[in-house]
C-alpha cells in the first residue's frame, strides 16, 4: 500500500503563491482604482508612468494566481500527465520521456533547483523545486528513467 502512494502523486505549485498573486491584485488593483482619488493634481505623464508600473506588476500578480492553481504534474504508476496554464492536457508515460536535464543554481540562502523534462513528443515542462512534491518526482524519474537520458547534475541525487 505504502509503495502504491509513491507511484502516485500531484506536483502543484505551493498554495501560498496563490495566495500572493491573489494578495497583489487586489491590493494593487485598489491601489491604481483610487490613485485618482489620492493625487488628484497629478500631471497626466506621472500618473502614466505610475499605471504602467503598478498595471504590470498587477499583471504578474494575475499570472502567478492562475500558473498556481491551474499548473499540475500528476504521476499514478506510470503515467504522466500534465496539465499546463494554457494549453491542453496530455498524457505520456515514463518511457517516453527523452531527456531530463537537473539544473541547480546557487542562490543567497542555498540552492535553487529544477528539472526539465522533454518527451519524444516534443513536450518541455518545467518543475521547479519549490513545488510540492517536487522531490517524489525526482525520485521516480531516477528509478525509472535510463541514466544515459538524464543529463545536468545527476551525480549527486543520485548518490544520496
Amino acid at each position: 500500500m505504502e509503495n502504491e502512494k509513491s507511484k502516485s502523486f500531484t506536483v502543484c505549485a505551493p498554495k501560498e503563491a496563490g495566495v500572493v498573486g491573489i494578495v497583489g491584485v487586489l491590493v494593487l488593483g485598489l491601489f491604481i482604482v483610487l490613485s485618482p482619488f489620492m493625487w488628484p493634481d497629478e500631471p497626466a505623464e506621472n500618473r502614466t508612468i505610475f499605471y504602467v508600473i503598478f498595471g504590470t506588476a498587477v499583471i504578474l500578480c494575475a499570472y502567478l494566481l492562475v500558473k498556481s492553481l491551474r499548473f499540475r504534474v500528476v504521476v499514478k504508476k506510470e503515467k504522466i500527465t500534465v496539465i499546463p496554464l494554457l494549453s491542453k492536457t496530455y498524457t505520456f508515460t515514463f518511457d517516453d520521456i527523452e531527456t531530463v536535464k537537473r539544473q541547480v543554481k546557487n542562490r543567497y540562502k542555498g540552492k535553487a533547483e529544477r528539472i526539465i523534462i522533454r518527451t519524444k513528443q516534443g513536450k518541455r515542462i518545467v518543475v521547479d523545486s519549490s513545488y510540492v512534491s517536487y522531490g517524489k518526482l525526482v525520485e521516480r524519474i531516477i528509478d525509472c528513467v535510463e541514466i544515459s537520458r538524464l543529463s545536468g547534475e545527476w551525480k549527486a541525487k543520485m548518490e544520496i
